[in-house]
């Protein structure tokens, strides 16, 4: 082997850390990274906090948004693509009946059953209902009226 070669793999040899400097490095790592997932959570935690927030800010504007539909099966009133294309803060229902209705906010899968001339009313708070979810019975109807505020 030349001493160019030598000199080479000398040096070579003093700039790699030995094996337990190794394990420190890759603890300290480690370390790091469990700090950095904890951290991003949180991020995620106070981002979500800061947007609930953000929606409590907001105040109503006062924009009546009247319903007055006839349900047989299901209907479904999208606030966002139809009038007032905007979520509601709150939204009072009467069943003129004849049969009962279920209502649905934002999701079928929880629904408020209402008799024939019960009422049912929904408040956020906050502009939260997008989608208004109305079905009865197979061969049920139901007149429903009542009224939105965004």
């Amino acid at each position: 082997m030349s001493e160019v070669n030598l000199v080479r793999a000398y040096i070579e040899q003093l700039l790699k850390p030995p094996v337990s400097r190794i394990d420190e490095i890759l603890d300290e790592l480690k370390k790091i990274s469990d700090e950095l997932k904890r951290a991003s959570e949180q991020m995620r935690i106070l981002s979500e906090q800061m947007s609930d927030l953000a929606l409590y800010l907001i105040k109503p504007e006062g924009i009546s948004v009247p319903i007055n539909v006839s349900v047989s099966n299901i209907l479904v009133i999208d606030f966002i693509k139809d009038y007032p294309n905007k979520r509601l803060f709150s939204i009072s229902l009467i069943n003129d009946g004849p049969d009962e209705v279920y209502i649905g906010v934002n999701s079928v899968q929880t629904t408020t059953p209402t008799k024939a001339n019960e009422a049912a009313s929904f408040d956020y708070k906050a502009p939260r209902i997008a989608r208004l979810y109305l079905y009865t019975g197979p061969g049920k109807t139901a007149k429903v009226r009542g009224e939105g505020v965004c």
